[in-house]
């Protein structure tokens, strides 16, 4: 029994440190393994839950996370897994609850008030959400989440210095997530804090700069979409790149994944 439940658990792990480095059908892979170890397993089903979410199949993603919670409801990563499948699919104040309950039932871990503090943003509670990505910070002043995402709000709330401090700090932060990110990835979130630059550099007139940091975030993630739709608005009014400014938008339109914040945050992080 001990033999079993050691290689489950190594399973289990090995499908998580799979799913880091974003090779997801060898994640899989040792998903399926673990969990036909052990069915039961909570951390197995999560992590499968985290697969499916991964590759857009959020009600395989619910239907895993549903199966860990009946056995823990207050497990944090099922609630946080089950809560991001759910405002995927619209339903905003549903995930931001269980986004609350993840947040309150391990309170020190940095990300899930990350993650909370986004829901609040998209409900417009700007002061729940910079509460939230204060406290994010508090508890893990290195990782470049909040920052990024505090950025967004200062921005919103017409704090473009203020959001510009911040994305620089996730900028130089970036590589600290290098302990379960791949090189490839890690460049998918630079491009992203490029591109959120860029957005600021707009937004305070400095047009030239914000059209480097498009083409910067292009350059180490094409996929970028908030890069493309950056780029198109930098081209709008400019008779010689009106072509490129559709053409822009078009590609963003079609890279643009189908979750709830893809018109209003155009961010990819």
């Amino acid at each position: 029994m001990g033999k079993n439940a050691n290689s489950f658990l190594v399973k289990a792990r090995l499908a998580e440190l799979s799913l880091a480095m974003d090779r997801r059908n060898q994640a899989r892979e040792y998903a399926d393994q673990a969990l036909e170890l052990n069915p039961t397993s909570i951390l197995a089903l999560v992590i499968d839950g985290f697969i499916e979410l991964s590759s857009y199949n959020t009600e395989g993603a619910i239907f895993s996370f549903n199966k860990a919670l009946a056995q823990d409801g207050s497990y944090a990563l099922a609630n946080l897994g089950k809560g991001l499948a759910l405002i995927r699919q619209g339903e905003l104040g549903e995930g931001r609850i269980l986004l609350e309950q993840a947040a309150h039932s391990d309170p020190l871990v940095s990300l899930y008030r990350s993650y909370l503090a986004k829901a609040y943003y998209e409900e417009n509670k700007y002061d729940l959400a910079d509460s939230e990505l204060g406290r994010a910070i508090e508890l893990d002043s290195e990782d470049p989440t909040p920052y990024l995402y505090r950025a967004y709000s200062n921005l919103t709330q017409h704090r473009p210095v203020a959001a510009l401090k911040d994305i620089q700090s996730s900028i130089e932060r970036n590589d600290n997530r290098a302990v379960f990110r791949s090189r490839l990835l890690l460049d998918q979130d630079q491009a992203t804090r490029s591109s959120g630059l860029g957005q600021i550099y707009k937004e305070v007139g400095f047009i030239e700069l914000a059209r480097v940091e498009a083409m910067k975030a292009l350059q180490k993630d094409y996929a970028n979409y908030s890069a493309h739709f950056l780029l198109g608005d930098l081209y709008e009014g400019t008779h010689l790149n009106s072509r490129a400014q559709t053409t822009e938008n078009i590609i963003g339109r079609l890279l643009v994944p189908v979750t709830y914040n893809a018109t209003d945050l155009n961010i990819g992080g």
